[in-house]
């Protein structure tokens, strides 16, 4: 016991006289092993960051493939209504004959040149700068459906459309539900303009 007793004596007078130098010790590998978990922490950002650029990047990929897959689809069933028309001839530029029954009247023609169909089909022709605003010429229709390289007459007759300069606006859907629209601009029964495109503001 009076050994023991002795040693624990030496221990601490060890520590006693060498107290500064076992902190100082202590607050190096205290150091040390903060360098090391702060080295092992970049080290782990780093591989995290790298993957995350990575997933990011494969789903940036199947995002891409996935959206050309699906215009692909929807070029296969896309529609597009336009007005028939024969620009040499101002007269037979929008004329379509109905039925005997309806006396022969011309009248102006939808045409579907798309691929697909075109659902719930809604169109309307207004004047431009009337100068009588009060009898100006708002004929708004609509169809459910027009089938690919279909045409249909509308109730409109071509003679409405001489010396007018007229906006035809026609919005309608794909199969899939997309949206679309055709704006004209025709002047005296002669179209000038016109775009195709989907619908930015659908008409409901």
């Amino acid at each position: 016991m009076p050994q023991v007793l002795l040693v624990v004596e030496a221990i601490v007078r060890f520590l006693d006289q060498h107290s500064l130098g076992i902190q100082g010790f202590a607050a190096l590998i205290t150091l040390l092993l903060t360098a090391i978990l702060a080295w092992a922490t970049w080290r782990y950002a780093g591989h995290t960051k790298r993957a995350l650029r990575l997933s990011q990047g494969q789903l940036s990929l199947g995002q891409r493939q996935l959206a050309a897959a699906i215009e692909q689809s929807e070029a296969l069933q896309k529609p597009s209504i336009t007005i028939k028309a024969a620009p040499r001839h101002a007269e037979e530029v929008i004329v379509e004959r109905r039925a005997a029954a309806v006396a022969q009247t011309p009248t102006v023609v939808l045409l579907n040149l798309g691929s697909g169909p075109a659902l719930n089909v809604s169109y309307q022709f207004d004047e431009v700068d009337p100068s009588d605003k009060a009898h100006a010429l708002k004929h708004p229709e609509s169809v459910p459906y027009v089938e690919p390289r279909q045409e249909w007459a509308t109730r409109l007759s071509l003679s409405s459309l001489s010396n007018r300069t007229l906006e035809f606006r026609a919005n309608y859907e794909s199969l899939s539900g997309t949206e679309y629209e055709t704006r004209m601009r025709i002047e005296s029964g002669v179209i000038v303009s016109s775009s195709f495109g989907r619908s930015s503001a659908p008409e409901k």
